[in-house]
């Protein structure tokens, strides 16, 4: 057996010697290419971020020169065939002769996107296998992405076996239109007397870009239903909104189902947890299928849009050496933080002050916030559920000094009472057009952000932190527990839960 393979198997098996954390996937997994060579990846691997890891072995020097070439089109040909994005991507490179490659190594280093690692293997000359590793320091200092469209259906049916009638008919009608990346979810209701409809089947598609929208509505005849102008759309973004529309109304798959919704991250969210729908099926089609890291737990964290699709939540997690997946995640969070604009100002500043520190870091953050501060309260009185309350986590783990910075953003009872002149508010202005930083002044409530320090998992200290001058600070402002704001003004919240119940519906 050659040596390389020798290592390989051992490897396989003892993944935890490339790097903690590793879970193979595969070994000699094959990636087809439809433009050259198809090749096989020595070892595929996911990290516990769920990064596709790819790590090729190298024996000589002269196999070692072919090693970049190899990788980076494994690296493209990972994205064509998942569509994973450039951020979900990572490779190791394990040789035990490093002459001839360094060079190299350390330009694709310096010029990839696409973090690299390399290491020096260091072999028992009897038995082959790797004893030793030692990291490799340099000399110097597609297009394709998997995500969901905004827009979702959400199609209901008075039985099961129409539902089950109109799966077949959906995955006939997506093939037909050339649609292949997309979900099915088969959701019951239970047994409530009250739901007209108790069965659904909730459609999401992978997001597409202009070009692909027109042709898979054309392939559905729907260009009928394109009765506005690119040019009449603001932005582009608005355009694109507008033919996921056209997309689902072209699909007119309605005529399978007993009612249909419009949907999107939110309802979806909302259906499940709020609602306790129960999810009885889940039907993936194209990359949602292929993919081999793709969990359920994935599939759904991205269907109820905690990626970046959802103004309710959103949760990222990555470290420094993830450059990419950093960037994304300064983008994307800013939806679920558009109504929060005290907020929205001091994470993007703690976000601009890790990349500018240079440190190394790992990091979670976890929002969670309903659009208008009013529905805040009004479901977690009528609930008596505090969980409806906006909030942040933000942990930052420093790895190097090994110091943790918690960052915990909560509503807080400024001490002052609630101005009377809310109770007049139109509410469903407020909640659908939200000012949550008025509303929260006329409130006496504050949008405060917590700081506390750890080191060694030892607490060294604990402050509110405010942004002045693009400066985070210690805020002296003296603060009271939401708990004590719900005792202390009942009354006026009784009625506002009362004004809110009596001149809205949609809640």
């Amino acid at each position: 057996m050659k040596v390389e393979h020798i290592i390989r198997d051992w490897l396989v098996e003892n993944a935890q010697f490339i790097e903690p954390g590793l879970e193979v996937v595969d070994k000699e997994h094959y990636l087809p290419d439809d433009r050259g060579t198809s090749g096989f990846i020595d070892i595929l691997c996911k990290d516990p971020y769920n990064n596709f890891v790819i790590v090729e072995i190298k024996r000589s020097n002269p196999a070692a020169r072919q090693t970049f070439t190899e990788v980076l089109k494994y690296a493209e040909l990972i994205q064509q065939t998942y569509q994973a994005r450039k951020s979900e991507l990572r490779i190791i490179i394990l040789s035990t002769h490093w002459d001839e490659i360094l060079r190299a190594f350390t330009h694709i280093c310096f010029h990839s996107s696409i973090p690299i690692k390399g290491f020096q293997l260091f072999i028992n000359e009897e038995t082959k296998i790797p004893e030793n590793k030692e990291e490799i320091v340099p000399i110097s200092s597609s297009n394709l992405s998997r995500k969901f469209m905004e827009a979702q259906m959400c199609y209901l049916f008075f039985t099961k076996e129409k539902r089950q009638k109109a799966n077949h008919k959906l995955q006939k009608m997506m093939k037909d239109a050339e649609i292949m990346d997309y979900v099915s979810i088969d959701l019951d209701a239970g047994k409530v007397e009250e739901i007209i409809y108790p069965f659904a089947l909730n459609l999401a598609i992978q997001k597409l870009d202009k070009k692909d929208l027109l042709k898979k509505i054309s392939n559905l005849g729907g260009e009928g239903h394109i009765d506005m102008e690119e040019d009449e759309f603001e932005t582009e973004d608005g355009y694109l909104d507008f033919l996921n529309d056209v997309l689902f109304l072209s699909l007119d798959f309605t005529r399978y189902s007993d009612s249909a919704e419009s949907s999107n991250a939110e309802n979806f969210d909302s259906i499940i947890n709020v609602q306790n729908w129960k999810i009885t099926a889940v039907n993936r089609y194209g990359v949602f299928k292929s993919d081999p890291r793709y969990t359920e737990f994935m599939l759904l964290k991205e269907l109820k849009g905690h990626d970046g699709n959802s103004h309710n939540k959103f949760v990222g997690f990555t470290e420094s050496s993830q450059k990419e997946r950093f960037q994304e995640i300064k983008t994307e969070c800013k939806l679920s933080l558009q109504h929060l604009p005290v907020w929205e100002e001091i994470i993007s500043q703690i976000l601009y002050n890790l990349e500018q520190n240079k440190e190394e870091f790992k990091m979670v953050l976890d929002i969670y916030s309903l659009p208008s501060i009013l529905q805040s309260l009004f479901f977690t009185i009528r609930n008596g559920n505090p969980d409806y309350l906006p909030r942040i986590l933000f942990f930052i783990f420093f790895t190097k000094t090994k110091k943790t910075a918690v960052y915990e953003g909560k509503l807080m009872w400024n001490g002052r009472s609630p101005n009377p002149k809310i109770l007049n508010s139109s509410y469903v202005e407020t909640m659908i057009l939200p000012d949550n930083e008025v509303d929260s002044i006329l409130l006496g409530l504050s949008y405060a952000v917590e700081k506390v320090e750890f080191e060694n998992e030892a607490e060294i200290s604990s402050n509110y932190i405010s942004i002045e001058n693009g400066v985070l600070s210690i805020d002296d402002t003296e603060y009271f527990s939401i708990e004590d704001y719900f005792k202390k003004n009942q009354s006026f919240l009784t009625q506002l839960v009362q004004n809110i119940n009596g001149t809205t519906t949609f809640l």
